[in-house]
């Protein structure tokens, strides 16, 4: 339960187009749910067809998740989205 990891850090994984051009297009989501967030990793998946882009973040409001998600699938086509709780060996 989400709940439970409040303002601790979380893994957002996003998956989008390989056709999409991502620099900047989730900034403002983050910005607005996020008090910080950082993008770890970018990474071609499905043989090219699927970019995986990997942020930490810290949601301003632990009951925000569901906003942040709904934001973030306008703008990659309703692809996965994931927030997982970050573990501490990561």
């Amino acid at each position: 339960k989400f709940d439970s990891i409040g303002g601790g850090a979380m893994r957002l994984t996003i998956m989008i187009p390989e056709s999409l051009d991502f620099a900047g297009v989730f900034e403002p989501v983050l910005k607005e749910h996020c008090k910080s967030y950082n993008l770890e990793r970018v990474k071609s998946v499905e043989y090219g067809t699927l970019t995986e882009l990997r942020y930490r973040i810290r949601l301003k409001n632990k009951n925000a998740q569901k906003a942040l998600l709904d934001d973030i699938r306008v703008r990659n086509g309703n692809l996965n989205i994931s927030i997982t709780q970050k573990a501490s060996d990561d």
